[in-house]
Formats: C-alpha cells, sequence, structure tokens
C-alpha cells in the first residue's frame, strides 16, 4: 500500500507551504522525474518511510552531511537532520492520514523556484 508523505517547504523567501504525496517512494531533485523539486541540487535523494517516523534516504549523484559525516544513505528520525547543497531535512511530527512527514529548509531565492517550477510543470 503506498505511503502518504507530508512534506513542509520553507524558504528564506518565500512562505512556508505543506504538499501532500503518495506512493512507495519520494524522490527530492531538481528534475522532471522529482516528486519534489529541489533548485540547485545535485542528483536526487530518495526516501522511504519506515517504523515510527523512521525515513530511510539515499542520495545519488552527491553527498550530504548526517551526524557531522559526509554520507551517500542513512536514516533520518526525531532530532536528526540531512543537509544537502543548502537544503536541510527533516522529520517532522506527521497528521493523521500521514504515515511520515518532512520538513525542508533551503535558502533558495523564490524567483529561482518560481522560474524552475514553471519550466517543470511545462517538460
Amino acid at each position: 500500500m503506498p505511503m502518504r508523505f507530508l512534506v513542509r517547504r520553507t524558504t528564506d523567501s518565500a512562505p512556508t507551504s505543506d504538499q501532500a504525496y503518495q506512493g512507495d517512494v519520494l524522490v527530492l531533485g531538481n528534475s522532471a522525474e522529482s516528486d519534489v523539486l529541489l533548485p540547485g541540487l545535485r542528483g536526487t535523494i530518495r526516501l522511504t518511510a519506515g517504523k515510527q517516523s523512521v525515513l530511510s534516504f539515499s542520495i545519488k549523484g552527491g553527498q550530504g552531511t548526517f551526524a557531522g559525516r559526509s554520507v551517500s544513505k542513512g536514516q533520518l528520525s526525531a532530532d536528526t537532520q540531512l543537509e544537502v547543497d543548502g537544503y536541510v531535512i527533516q522529520t517532522i511530527d506527521a497528521p493523521g492520514g500521514f504515515d511520515a512527514g518532512l520538513a525542508i529548509t533551503g535558502s533558495v531565492d523564490a524567483s529561482q523556484l518560481w522560474r524552475e517550477q514553471l519550466d517543470f510543470e511545462t517538460r
């Protein structure tokens, strides 16, 4: 059965937004194949939900910083975060009806996000 993910995004220049996604895997990236578009992200991050709000991640085409180490895979749980290409990714308490919650914070310029979102939607 597909998982339901809540993704909360915050940037320095845009209001916080919540989006719902459904699937076995949530893909973060900078291409049309990504579920969540993250401008400037090199490669992709694949997330799968586990038990008790734990998210397993794997990074293709790049590296992240997790618990002070450079990594390409691991598990996110409460009070941990993954930093990749200017983004901070961490788990949040998911409201009812969701299997997992994810917060993504980054300093992406809102105009860049808008331009890339328009390009993404026309592919």
